[in-house]
């Protein structure tokens, strides 16, 4: 089952990102909601927040804000950058609830809970899901399929850019070509919504 990319031919931009299709990601929770805690607890991160892998593994319980507030502070992402990333309630009271109350972090080490969960557990986590579903899996693609799914829902890029750190806005910006089918639903909304004079602007 290959990955959601733009289809776009010879035309297609390379070094793009690779992300999950909708009915993709529908599995894959579907998968990880029969599993332990900590499973969800780490797709919740990936998918639900679009942390890092590295940001996922350093976040403490502390930085868990539950509702009514149900946001994530992110201390030292990349570039060395603050970030606070909302989620919604559902997602926050599962990422209150500790995986283990005598640890700090909010994905700890299976064997030594002081420390965090390493990247490399993560990584190895991430690919068990995606070889349970049928299709290759890593941390970064989870990211990628959580900007792609705010983009079709319509977000703008500069708020998208704040969520997930980027220094520039021309990096979130080609999360555009991912699905250039919804964005193109999107266009034909705005433009029917208006009726024949956008139409007749856009001829002239």
């Amino acid at each position: 089952m290959a990955l959601a990319t733009a289809t776009l031919g010879s035309s297609r931009p390379r070094g793009l990102p690779k992300a999950l299709s909708p009915d993709q990601a529908a599995l894959l929770r579907a998968h990880v909601a029969h599993a332990g805690r900590r499973d969800r607890t780490a797709l919740a991160l990936l998918l639900d927040a679009g942390l890092r892998a590295s940001e996922a593994c350093a976040l403490t319980r502390a930085n868990v804000h539950p509702p009514p507030a149900s946001y994530l502070r992110v201390d030292n992402g990349k570039g060395g950058k603050d970030r606070v990333v909302p989620v919604t309630h559902e997602v926050a009271t599962l990422l209150a609830a500790p995986v283990n109350v005598s640890s700090p972090w909010a994905l700890p080490n299976t064997y030594h809970p002081e420390r965090p969960l390493g990247r490399r557990h993560l990584y190895n986590l991430v690919a068990a899901w995606g070889e349970a579903c049928g299709f290759a899996l890593w941390p970064h693609c989870l990211r990628h399929t959580y900007a792609c799914d705010l983009i079709a829902a319509g977000l703008s890029l500069v708020d998208l850019q704040q969520l997930l750190g980027h220094a520039s806005v021309a990096t979130t910006a080609i999360y555009l070509h991912v699905r250039p089918d919804a964005l193109g639903d999107r266009l034909r909304s705005v433009l029917s919504g208006h009726g024949t004079a956008t139409q007749l602007r856009l001829i002239a």
